[in-house]
């Protein structure tokens, strides 16, 4: 939320709450602040004090917003299709593919309730870092368009003097701020989209509050691993390894020079390794990375636009608590202690045992099955079936192609034989005579 967008008037964000919490104002709140603490183009924030004597922050959205961003998508989808079908640029950059994700994230954003729920997932995921914390959510006074969260005291990240920042150990600050983020990235799969420095205030007791969760990014089991092992390659500077990876997470497009595209990608993890003072923003590696993707013609999978997205608002974050933080370092431990933690959980005494089983199983039945395929063997009566994709397809190009070359040779040969015998009839001179 920012203070410089002009106010909706305190009388028509009175109806809208009432209507929303459907009471009427005095109900709810023993007061309520007309002027707004912020505003943007979706919502703004008001002070209000409830019945109880709880402090807090009612944010309302603005009216007639869903109707705007409803006409602006349905503008950008005609964009997008007309671009798509009748421009290389169109087709190239998925225009289509970004247009829907833009509508789902903002339908998300529109929604007050998703964002409260966020709000209370987010705080219990970095209940174990004290240094961190989010706002409460009342939701008995939260509906679609207002959202009532307790009232935080503290001042946004930027606005805070480096003086005061470095009295407070802002580096072990931006350590559990960067560590909660991996922790959300490669444990808990869901993560706050926007900690950028407006986003983030410093609270009068030292801690930093995270704010406004109306877009969080989500990975299931298998995106989660494949992010762990894109993190710890690109800290590892094995930039052959990111390719893979990323190559796991699309299907390549037909023609992708594949050894091109992982120079390329190998290039990227190098330059951002030898950068002066080992200080690397990873947001904007991954910016650069999504780029090299597009020139390469290579789709840029949602899982990593929302990483891009989120480490590249971090990178501010941590650039404004210490610079001299060196991101890549914490996250290759963090990951490895990921790692080890995954490996150690596969093998708990549950597991052991179901392996064990498995293993006793496989060796109680493998002479009795080994016994029938060499019986079959010997009898002749073992058949291997073979089931290989697009056969037909395949038989039927290579008879087109023998075809054709058979075709090729036989004419060919008629050529050299018919010369042959022409040269020989010359050379006796039975073609001068039958003339004469």
């Amino acid at each position: 939320m920012q203070d410089t967008i002009s106010p909706v008037p305190a009388e028509r964000i009175e109806q809208i709450v009432q209507s929303e919490l459907q009471a009427p104002l005095s109900e709810v709140f023993e007061s309520f602040d007309r002027q707004p603490l912020a505003t943007a183009s979706m919502a703004q924030v008001h002070r209000a004090v409830l019945r109880d004597g709880s402090v807090v922050a009612v944010k309302v959205q603005r009216p007639g917003v869903r109707q705007r961003i409803e006409i602006d998508l349905e503008v950008l989808r005609e964009v997008a299709r007309f671009a798509t079908l009748h421009t290389a640029i169109g087709a190239r950059y998925g225009l289509v593919q970004m247009v829907r994700e833009l509508e789902m994230s903002l339908n998300q954003e529109l929604d007050f309730r998703i964002e409260a729920e966020n709000t209370r997932l987010i705080g219990r995921q970095i209940a174990d870092f004290p240094k961190l914390c989010t706002p409460m959510v009342y939701p008995e006074y939260s509906s679609q368009r207002v959202l009532t969260l307790s009232f935080v005291k503290g001042r946004h990240l930027a606005e805070v003097p480096r003086e005061e920042l470095q009295q407070l150990d802002s580096k072990e600050i931006a350590r559990d701020l960067l560590s909660a983020y991996m922790k959300q990235i490669a444990i808990d799969g869901v993560f706050h989209c926007d900690p950028h420095p407006g986003n983030i205030l410093l609270t009068d007791d030292g801690r930093l509050a995270l704010m406004d969760f109306g877009m969080v990014g989500r990975f299931d089991a298998g995106q989660k691993d494949k992010m762990i092992l894109f993190l710890l390659a690109f800290s590892e500077r094995l930039g052959e390894r990111v390719a893979d990876t990323y190559l796991d997470m699309i299907e390549p497009p037909e023609g992708l020079d594949q050894q091109g595209f992982t120079q390329d990608i190998c290039g990227l993890v190098s330059r951002y390794h030898d950068m002066s003072g080992g200080r690397m923003g990873l947001g904007t590696a991954l910016l650069d990375l999504t780029r090299l993707a597009y020139a390469n013609r290579v789709p840029v999978p949602t899982s990593m636009t929302l990483l891009g997205k989120t480490m590249l608002n971090l990178d501010g974050a941590i650039s404004v608590l210490s610079p001299e933080l060196d991101p890549v370092a914490l996250i290759r431990n963090y990951m490895l202690d990921v790692m080890f933690k995954r490996v150690g959980d596969q093998f708990s005494p549950g597991r052991v045992f179901a392996w064990v089983l498995d293993m006793k199983h496989l060796f109680e039945n493998a002479p009795r099955r080994t016994d029938i395929i060499l019986g079959k063997l010997a009898d002749d009566r073992l058949t291997v079936r073979l089931d290989v994709e697009r056969l037909e397809q395949t038989t039927q190009t290579l008879s087109k192609a023998a075809t054709r070359m058979a075709v090729g040779v036989l004419a060919g040969s008629l050529l050299i034989g018919g010369g042959q015998v022409l040269s020989a009839l010359i050379r006796t001179g039975a073609v001068g005579r039958r003339h004469e």
